[in-house]
C-alpha cells in the first residue's frame, strides 16, 4: 500500500514538472517573438559558432552574421554610396579619396569652372592670344567674371605671362621705348606755359636733353597699332609699335622711293635715330 502511494506521489511530481518545463518553454517562446533580436541570435547561433570558431577575416562579415538589420549589411543602406571601411569592394585609393572633405555643391561648381576656362582665360584675357571681333563682347564679359571667381587662378596666369614677356623682350636685346618726357617750366628759363609762344620761340631749341622717367612696357605697345584711339595709344607708342619694321625697311632703304617715306617717319618719331652709313 505504502509502494503504491509513493508510487503514485512520483508520477504526480514527474507530472508537475513536465507541465512547469513545458510553461517556462512556451513562456521563453513568448518573449524571443517579442525580441528580434533574441530571436535573430538563436537563429544565427550555429552561423556565430561557425565564425568565432576560426581566426575572424572580416568583421563587417561577423558583424552582419550577428545582427543583419545594421546599415552596412548588404541591402540595408540607403545610400548608395556607403562602403565599410574593410569592405572586400573598396580598396585603399578609394578609402584615400572618401576621406577627403565633401565640397559643397556651389563650391564644386566653381571650381569645375575655373579648370574648364582656364585655357580660355590664357588665350583671351592674359594677353596671349589674338580676339576676334564676334568674340569682343563675350570676352569683356568673361574675363571679369573669370577674375572674380577664381582670383587665385587670374592672378597667377597673369604674373606668368608678364614675366614671360619681360624675359623674351630682354633676351631679344631690344631696350626699352622710352618716350621723351614734357619740358617743365625750368626747363624753358622760367617761363609759364600760357605765355605766348612767339616770346618763347628762340628758346625752344635750348631744352636740355634729360632721360626718360617713365617706360613703355611691351605689351602696352603691341596694342598701340596705327588705327587705335584708346588714351594711352599715344604718338611715342605708335612710332614704338611701328618701329621694327620701319628699321628693317629704312636702314638702309630698299630703294630710293622708300628715302622719304622713311625721313618723314624719323622726323615724326624724334626718339628714334636712322642708321648712319
Amino acid at each position: 500500500m505504502i509502494s503504491v502511494v509513493l508510487k503514485s506521489k512520483s508520477v504526480f511530481l514527474k507530472t508537475k514538472f513536465l507541465l512547469l518545463k513545458k510553461a517556462l518553454y512556451f513562456h521563453f517562446l513568448a518573449y524571443c517573438y517579442s525580441t528580434p533580436y533574441l530571436l535573430t541570435y538563436l537563429s544565427t547561433y550555429k552561423m556565430n559558432f561557425a565564425v568565432f570558431s576560426r581566426k575572424p577575416s572580416n568583421l563587417v562579415a561577423i558583424a552582419c552574421a550577428r545582427n543583419p538589420d545594421l546599415a552596412m549589411c548588404a541591402g540595408n543602406s540607403d545610400d548608395a554610396t556607403f562602403r565599410a571601411f574593410d569592405s572586400p569592394a573598396e580598396n585603399s585609393e578609394s578609402r584615400v579619396m572618401r576621406s577627403f572633405p565633401k565640397l559643397d555643391f556651389e563650391e564644386l561648381q566653381v571650381e569645375r569652372y575655373c579648370d574648364r576656362h582656364e585655357e580660355h582665360y590664357l588665350h583671351y584675357c592674359a594677353g596671349e592670344g589674338t580676339i576676334e571681333r564676334q568674340l569682343k563682347s563675350k570676352i569683356l564679359k568673361f574675363c571679369p567674371s573669370f577674375e572674380k571667381y577664381c582670383p587665385e587662378i587670374a592672378t597667377k596666369l597673369n604674373s606668368a605671362t608678364i614675366k614671360r614677356s619681360l624675359d623674351s623682350f630682354r633676351d631679344s636685346g631690344i631696350p626699352l621705348v622710352e618716350p621723351p618726357p614734357l619740358p617743365s617750366s625750368s626747363q624753358m628759363g622760367g617761363m609759364s606755359f600760357d605765355s605766348p609762344l612767339s616770346d618763347s620761340a628762340d628758346r625752344l631749341d635750348q631744352i636740355p636733353q634729360r632721360r626718360p622717367e617713365t617706360a613703355l612696357s611691351p605689351d602696352l605697345i603691341k596694342t598701340c597699332t596705327p588705327d587705335c584711339t584708346a588714351p594711352h595709344c599715344t604718338r611715342e607708342c605708335k612710332c614704338a609699335n611701328t618701329h621694327p619694321a620701319v628699321h628693317a625697311k629704312c636702314n638702309p632703304p630698299e630703294n630710293a622711293s622708300l628715302v622719304g617715306i622713311c625721313q618723314a617717319w624719323y622726323d615724326r618719331c624724334p626718339m628714334f635715330r636712322p642708321v648712319s652709313y
